[in-house]
């Protein structure tokens, strides 16, 4: 029995990705599929692919021409090669050309394994399809009507935090604000709670105001919560927390689904996993207990800040919701960073003067009369920028 294999991100399936499944299920008995990892495609592409690994998967197996898809994440093919031993190895034509193809040629010559380039089919792309669906959004979207209803002014102690702020970067803020008499970027509320700009509150907190305008937004449709990662320039043993245990990366991710772990590290060849704690704040002082053994040390650069994936990973799994809001309740606060919020949209440069906040004022008109001047740059990565607007 022959095996053909082919490998890509098929992120949103189209004509071209069924023309190349199509035509490599033609060379072959079976075919095999390798899906590239969402993280791998974030080192290489410098974004997420639309769609989650599971549900490229799924989209892919639903095909009756595709016998069996799998996950990997080193764009290095060969240790796939040789465990799947395929008679033919199918790609687009533009295969050669897309990276430094030497090694893996060199390896196919020598195992006597096919190579096949499937002419590309112009005019389709994952990247043609989503600037299209991007485009459609764009001509459908009403700023004026999107900022009235999600942008919305609270009094400071309506609200509640589960973050710890950093000083530094408040003390900073502070004086930004005053100088300048304007609070710039709404911080992000969900269900009364402040999941983004806890620095940000908590400066204008300290400025004596009485409001603070925020963005709104539904956790269930518009928030993404995960768990954050921290890239770290340090040697292992210099932050590794006690106690914890040695597993394969891959261990370490499913023991991060399954809440075995609450984080891991690794070095990029092993993890150290850190057992799950059930009770709510013993696991948070955990978590923070990691943190705080490497914060001001070493400088901390986020997934969440778009870094790239070098040095020593520090990994921490999800929370809950639920378990924020109940965090929130108590005199406990997680570090920053530790949590994820991906958010659908956000507000940037929203100017608000200082004086404003202090009596408060009707937000709705105050957006609507900024607003109908059209001083608003949409992004298609659903980012609205308003610092057209004047200050007065």
């Amino acid at each position: 029995m022959t095996l053909a294999y082919t490998t890509g991100v098929f992120d949103i399936l189209h004509k071209g990705h069924i023309n190349v499944l199509n035509e490599a299920h033609k060379l072959a008995d079976r075919l095999v599929v390798g899906v590239q990892d969402a993280e791998a495609i974030l080192r290489t592409k410098g974004r997420y692919p639309t769609l989650s690994n599971l549900e490229r998967v799924e989209q892919l197996k639903s095909l009756p021409f595709v016998d069996d898809v799998f996950i990997y994440s080193d764009t290095n093919q060969i240790p796939n090669l040789e465990r799947l031993k395929p008679d033919v190895l199918v790609q687009g034509d533009d295969w050669l050309h897309t990276g430094d193809r030497t090694r893996t040629v060199e390896y196919l010559n020598k195992q006597g394994i096919r190579l096949v380039l499937i002419p590309y089919t112009q005019g389709v792309s994952s990247t043609e399809l989503r600037k299209r669906l991007v485009d459609a959004e764009h001509l459908r979207r009403k700023d004026d009507s999107f900022l009235g209803q999600h942008i919305k002014l609270f009094k400071i102690n309506e609200l509640k935090t589960y973050e710890k702020h950093d000083e530094g970067k408040v003390v900073r803020l502070v004086k930004k604000i005053e100088e300048e008499g304007v609070f710039l970027n709404p911080i992000t509320v969900a269900n009364l709670m402040v999941i983004d700009g806890a620095n940000r509150f908590e400066a204008i907190r300290r400025l004596g105001v009485s409001y603070v305008p925020a963005f709104v937004v539904d956790y269930s449709e518009d928030v993404e919560l995960r768990g954050n990662v921290h890239y770290l320039r340090a040697a292992l043993a210099e932050i590794l927390p006690a106690g914890t245990k040695k597993v394969s990366i891959a261990d370490a991710i499913e023991g991060l689904k399954t809440r075995s772990f609450c984080a891991f590290v690794d070095d990029s060849s092993d993890a150290y996993g850190v057992d799950y704690v059930e009770g709510l704040k013993e696991r948070v002082k955990t978590l923070n207990s990691i943190v705080s053994s490497y914060l001001g040390r070493f400088p901390v650069a986020r997934l969440s800040e778009f870094a790239l994936d070098t040095g020593l990973r520090v990994v921490f799994g999800t929370f809950l919701e639920s378990e924020l809001l109940e965090l929130a309740e108590t005199d406990l606060r997680l570090q920053s960073g530790i949590t994820w919020h991906r958010q659908k949209h956000a507000v940037l440069r929203f100017p608000v003067p200082l004086t404003l906040l202090r009596s408060g004022f009707d937000m709705q008109e105050f957006v609507k009369h900024r607003s109908e001047g059209g001083e608003i740059r949409y992004y298609p990565q659903n980012v609205y920028v308003c610092d057209e607007w004047s200050t007065v």
